[in-house]
């Protein structure tokens, strides 16, 4: 034990062994402290041995972080314990804006993100990007960081922030996720909606979330006390800056009419849900929803339903109008549309 906390404040500072203090039990016999890039370190720990692995390595200087994180899953028993850290892309970021004079500091900033953040993500280039650095100082942010431990089979516990770094506490809940396949984020995402006849069809769109973000939808929704009424969590740190944006013209959006000509969803209708949020919905208006094809243009830019209440008397009433008068009610809500869009000046959540 002695060995162990000597080991623990030689390689970290002393406000990261006090957290490491509250959050692992270093005076456990089942308690595991690693600080090697090797997988080896891993490969020689036993199954199901320890309650507690601590791996002071930092994920950004890890090679394969997800084929880490599966064999942490591994040795782990069920809810058994895992603490980890990373170095946020912000304080990256902060630290070169701080670093050189106002104005050179974002062509530094610009250069890095490109090299950083821009090559990795390129089909072609990445693989040689991480032959070149050995997977050192990558860039990784919070929801990179917290969706590859859910990929893995893990559950967040408790974000710990400590000087530059932040400590992840989570506990192995299931198997990891299939990896056969490498994930490549490209700008261009295809997303699980519920269309007509309750059939799952895939809709495009432009990212406009960091990275793994789609594991941990019910992590962001719980933190935030649910989602609202356009299927998204308020104050969702998931969504990066450019995608602020490009959801607020509609531009991520844009990619949605692959859908249109493909015959998936009509110009104007319901729009298509996901299955956390379609199965929100009242039973009869899942019914009625699913009568009929999805639409790009929804009721919703109409009426500016607030409540979720206000949200199923909008699509019900469009969908009255629209079983009994299919084009003249379409017209009708695409012409009011147009109206908000060019006079009121709308734009999307």
């Amino acid at each position: 034990v002695q060995a162990i906390h000597e080991m623990v404040r030689a390689i970290t500072t002393e406000e990261d062994y006090q957290v490491l203090q509250r959050y692992a039990d270093l005076d456990s016999s089942r308690t595991k402290v690693v600080a090697s890039h090797s997988r080896a370190a891993f490969l020689q720990i036993p199954d199901y041995e320890y309650s507690t692995l601590v791996d002071l390595t930092i994920l950004n200087n890890i090679r394969g972080i997800n084929k880490r994180l599966c064999m942490v899953n591994q040795k782990l028993p069920d809810h058994g314990l895992y603490v980890c850290c990373y170095r946020p892309q912000e304080y990256v970021k902060q630290k070169i804006l701080k670093s050189y004079p106002k104005g050179i500091n974002y062509m530094v900033y610009g250069a890095w993100f490109v090299f950083r953040r821009v090559i990795p993500r390129m089909l072609l280039m990445s693989r040689l990007y991480y032959d070149v650095t050995k997977g050192r100082k990558r860039t990784l942010s919070k929801t990179e960081v917290l969706g590859r431990l859910y990929y893995c089979g893990f559950e967040v516990d408790n974000i710990v922030p400590s000087g530059h770094l932040e400590y992840i506490v989570a506990h192995r809940k299931q198997q990891p996720y299939p990896q056969q396949q490498v994930k490549v984020y490209g700008p261009l995402i295809k997303l699980r909606r519920v269309c007509k006849h309750k059939e799952i069809k895939y809709f495009y769109k432009f990212r406009t979330m960091h990275p793994y973000a789609e594991y941990i939808q019910a992590y962001v929704f719980d933190q935030r006390g649910g989602m609202n009424i356009a299927d998204k969590a308020d104050d969702d740190f998931r969504i990066t800056r450019w995608g602020k944006l490009l959801r607020r013209y509609w531009i991520d959006e844009l990619p949605m009419l692959i859908n249109w000509f493909k015959g998936d969803c009509k110009l104007v209708g319901v729009r298509p849900l996901s299955l956390t949020m379609f199965h929100t919905y009242p039973p009869a208006l899942q019914d009625k929803r699913t009568r009929c094809k999805p639409g790009l243009i929804p009721p919703f830019y109409i009426d500016h339903p607030e409540t979720f209440e206000e949200l199923y008397a909008s699509e019900n009433k469009y969908l009255d109008e629209y079983f009994a008068h299919p084009f003249r009610t379409d017209l009708k809500y695409f012409m009011l549309t147009m109206k908000s869009i060019l006079f009121s000046k709308m734009h999307s959540a």
